[in-house]
């Protein structure tokens, strides 16, 4: 009896040894661009773009996800812009859970500084997720989250032959969804579209209408959010 069960045993272990686990998923790197500048600022939507990252952005995170928030202003590219430091979530789901707490409290806490001139670079901006990203591309999947009205004033919005000499491309997988554009009523929220299609396919950012979003259009964005 004692060989038949040992015999049981030893055939249930080769068994299990013979199933391959499923594998993890693969960690996403999300950074999110908040508009820290004019109207964008003055109307509120600012600080209405914080309460929805601290609330529904940073609690879908997960087991080694990493996160990073960037502000736009007058001159992107900046030391200065990252506004909050990468954070790497622990594979610890109590850990993460914790992680996140704190990270929500961090974002709101997070104060817009006052740009040296009234100008928007929404552009730098991007090129500066764009550089954070091609840094880890092998490592992590790229989410890229852009709250702003998309109105561009320095230097206005690049075409996309002037895009195309930028040095920074986004990896092809990258997720992106473009929020509250137009949300301050400066300009034609079809023409801005067509305006920044071009620039952005031509560092790698793989956007159609698709991937615009008006403020009324949030929720619809995010629950498309990579899991």
């Amino acid at each position: 009896m004692r060989r038949l069960t040992q015999t049981v045993v030893s055939v249930t272990l080769v068994a299990l040894a013979s199933c391959s686990l499923p594998e993890a998923p693969q960690p996403r790197f999300i950074i999110v661009l908040v508009d820290e500048t004019g109207s964008y600022l003055d109307q509120g939507f600012w600080q209405e773009s914080l309460e929805i990252i601290a609330h529904q952005v940073v609690p879908a995170l997960g087991a080694r996800d990493q996160f990073l928030v960037i502000g736009i202003d007058d001159e992107g590219f900046q030391s200065e812009d990252a506004r909050l430091g990468i954070e790497t979530l622990d594979i610890s789901d109590l850990k993460a859970q914790l992680q996140k707490r704190e990270l929500a409290e961090r974002v709101l806490q997070i104060s817009p500084r006052k740009p040296a001139r009234p100008k928007t670079d929404v552009f730098g901006a991007i090129e500066h997720a764009a550089y954070f990203f091609d840094a880890q591309k092998d490592e992590y999947r790229p989410v890229l989250l852009v709250f702003s009205d998309l109105v561009q004033t320095s230097s206005r919005i690049p075409t996309a032959a002037k895009a195309q000499a930028s040095q920074y491309r986004f990896p092809p997988n990258t997720f992106s969804r473009l929020l509250y554009v137009n949300a301050t009523g400066g300009a034609d929220y079809d023409e801005l579209r067509e305006l920044w299609i071009p620039p952005l396919n031509a560092i790698g950012l793989e956007v159609t209408e698709a991937n615009f979003f008006q403020q009324s259009q949030t929720v619809q964005a995010l629950a498309e959010f990579p899991r």
